[in-house]
């Protein structure tokens, strides 16, 4: 789970926790006590900005997924960020052709797997 800030704004939060009352914490005995009171608080305050928001987490561990492609896809990513920043041809070049051979080699992959099962 993670928590949804689509919707935060600073100053809504800051509205928020001046209309917040936390009690004196002289009068509690334990300060765990009085520590478990004040992020209770503290944790109704931010669900109200930045609720909680559950997560789908993607599954690549296929048997045909291996290390050595998902060190080829991140390398492929990278080429794609220097090609956004350079804006140069060679840049786009070196992404065009690295995406190419993953998509060629993941084909292959798939295939071979599906030979062998």
């Amino acid at each position: 789970m993670s928590r949804s800030l689509k919707n935060y704004d600073a100053e809504k939060f800051s509205r928020i926790l001046e209309e917040v009352t936390f009690p004196n914490y002289d009068i509690f005995s334990d300060l765990n006590t009085a520590y478990a009171d004040f992020l209770k608080i503290l944790s109704k305050a931010i669900e109200s900005i930045a609720p909680l928001k559950e997560t789908r987490i993607k599954n690549n561990s296929k048997d045909w997924f291996y290390r050595e492609l998902h060190d080829k896809i991140d390398e492929r990513n990278q080429l794609f960020h220097n090609f956004q920043i350079t804006k140069l041809q060679i840049d786009e070049d070196l992404y065009k052709s690295s995406k190419n051979k993953i998509q060629k080699l993941v084909k292959s992959k798939k295939k071979t797997f599906k030979k062998l099962n």
